[in-house]
Parts: structure tokens; C-alpha cells; sequence
């Protein structure tokens, strides 16, 4: 994510191949990105993650580029991920965090699908959960009214994750990770460099699972502007 001086991405598939991904479009002085995690893992959650990136892209070619909406972006995915799948009779989805950065004005656009964003800033955290309904779904509302935030940028850190960190059992009874555990996590290595911090959250994450076995796939994505 070049586009993004400040960042970092920390991605564990569970196997080999994976159904999370996070995928990224540039356009004169905007960005749009997004973490996204599909049905299923391995080989079946990366044939999936091939059909939602193709669906994504689809999604801006529809839009006018200098216009690109997040809204719409997210209602048009939904839409072609529908078809998709029901043509192949498949009931399957994905969840999304999806943000559009304005480096103008240092403003982040925010809409979701089950996926949430973290802010860190001045020892605090705060967490934006918009929507829950999935994408894609045979139960996934056709024209669903997806909602979008507006965030300013300037001094904060910002975080998305899979819930497949979340839901990382550890600890000595086998306890998710949760969401408490993130955020604390956040709060605790947040003032470090950002570069440098993928390390520190790898090294939590790996000594809270201590014996268990990974569950899920996780990405977690974090940036400056």
C-alpha cells in the first residue's frame, strides 16, 4: 500500500491461500481501500476472494471516477456479488471495512459491512461499527441502505481487522481474542511508529494463542495520514 506512506498490513492466512484480502484504488488525490473477509478459507475462501476482488473492481468501473461514492460502490458490489453467486447457486458473502481518504482536506469517508474501524488518538480509542448486513448473501437486502461516516484525519491512527483476529481463541481457557484485547492492544502500542508496530502486534497475538491453533484467516491494516 505505497499510496499510504504510514501504514502497515498483517496478514496470516490459515492456509496456504486465503479468503481475506484488502484491496485498493488510487485516483488523483483519493484512496480507496478496504479490508475484506469472505466465506469460508483455503482453497473455496480464495476462489471466493477472487470473485469479490473481480466484483470490486466492476463496482468502480461503474462510477464515474472523479465521483467514486462509497455507497454506491458498496450497493453495486452487493448487487453483482448476488448475481454472481446465484448463477453458480452459491450462498456465500463477504464483510468489509471500507474507507475512502481525501489527503485534501485529511478526511476519511467510512462505510461497513460487518467490519469495524478503530481510531487511536491521544491514548484513546474509538471504535465505528456502521453496518452489519453482509454482502452478496442470498439473505443480503438487494438495495440495502448502507450508511457512511466522515471522520477527520488529522493527528489520529486508524485500524481495521477481520474478525478472524478477533475471534482468535488463546489465553488459558481458549477465550477469543475479543474486542476489549484489540483495543487495549491499540491503546497500548498505538504511539509507536507505525512501520514498527505490525511487529508488537504479531508478537501479542502469537503469545495469546500460545498452544491453540489458528481458527481463521486475519488481517488487520493500520495508517496515518
Amino acid at each position: 500500500m505505497k499510496e499510504l506512506n504510514q501504514t502497515f498490513v498483517l496478514f496470516n492466512p490459515k492456509d496456504i491461500v486465503s479468503g481475506d484480502f484488502y484491496w485498493l484504488y488510487a485516483k488523483d488525490n483519493k484512496i480507496l481501500f478496504a479490508a475484506v473477509d469472505c466465506t469460508g478459507h483455503g482453497v473455496s475462501g480464495a476462489l471466493m476472494a477472487m470473485t469479490a476482488i473481480s466484483a470490486m473492481n466492476q463496482a468502480i468501473d461503474q462510477q464515474d471516477k472523479g465521483q467514486i461514492d462509497v455507497v454506491t460502490t458498496l450497493t453495486i458490489l452487493n448487487r453483482i456479488l448476488k448475481q454472481t453467486l446465484r448463477f453458480k447457486d452459491i450462498d456465500a458473502g463477504l464483510d468489509l471495512a471500507f474507507c475512502k481518504i481525501n489527503h485534501s482536506n485529511k478526511q476519511i469517508e467510512f462505510g461497513s459491512a460487518g467490519l469495524p474501524l478503530f481510531e487511536y488518538k491521544d491514548g484513546t480509542v474509538r471504535e465505528y461499527r456502521l453496518d452489519s448486513q453482509s454482502i452478496g448473501y442470498r439473505a443480503s437486502m438487494l438495495d440495502y441502505p448502507y450508511k457512511t461516516t466522515k471522520i477527520e484525519a488529522d493527528g489520529s491512527s486508524f485500524f481495521l481487522t477481520t474478525d478472524g483476529l478477533l475471534d482468535e481463541p488463546g489465553g488459558q481457557k481458549g477465550f477469543s481474542f475479543g474486542t476489549d484485547r484489540f483495543k487495549s492492544m491499540i491503546k497500548y502500542f498505538g504511539n509507536q511508529p507505525m512501520k514498527g508496530q505490525i511487529v508488537s502486534y504479531q508478537k501479542e497475538i502469537d503469545t495469546y494463542r500460545g498452544q491453540y491453533k489458528q481458527r481463521d484467516d486475519q488481517t488487520m491494516i493500520g495508517f496515518r495520514l
